[in-house]
């Protein structure tokens, strides 16, 4: 199963139809903490994380300063590390400051890639490669 945490469904939801089409199972979580709750109640079921960056940090990250939203998942990827380490995540966002990028180099099973960048047929063969042994 996929677990994607992005809180803008109808952007997603060609990722979603395609990801399905492709023969993969995907749950999605419209917010940081429906995410987490899910994750950590269904780890052992879920093979990756899809996971954007600007959400509001609901209550899990409140205390965090996440620029206003602005990079909620960057935190949450600690979160979910600190949970399964050796869980593949995906980072699929629009966020362009090469900071962020830069942030998840040379992190162990871990992608950064752009919406603008993917097409979704395109977001499936990268998901294809990234679970492939």
């Amino acid at each position: 199963m996929i677990l994607m945490i992005d809180d803008e469904p109808h952007y997603v939801k060609t990722y979603i139809d395609e990801l399905e089409f492709s023969g993969y199972q995907v749950k999605l979580e419209k917010d940081v903490d429906a995410g987490f709750k899910f994750l950590t109640e269904n780890k052992d079921q879920i093979q990756l994380v899809i996971l954007d960056i600007m959400m509001s940090p609901g209550r899990l990250l409140a205390e965090v300063n996440t620029q206003n939203g602005l990079r909620t998942g960057v935190y949450l990827f600690d979160r979910i590390r600190a949970l399964a380490p050796d869980l593949p995540i995906l980072i699929l966002t629009n966020v362009s400051d090469p900071r962020v990028a830069a942030r998840f180099q040379g992190q162990e099973k871990c992608r950064f890639l752009r919406k603008e960048d993917y097409l979704p047929f395109e977001l499936v063969e990268e998901v294809k490669r990234f679970l492939e042994p």
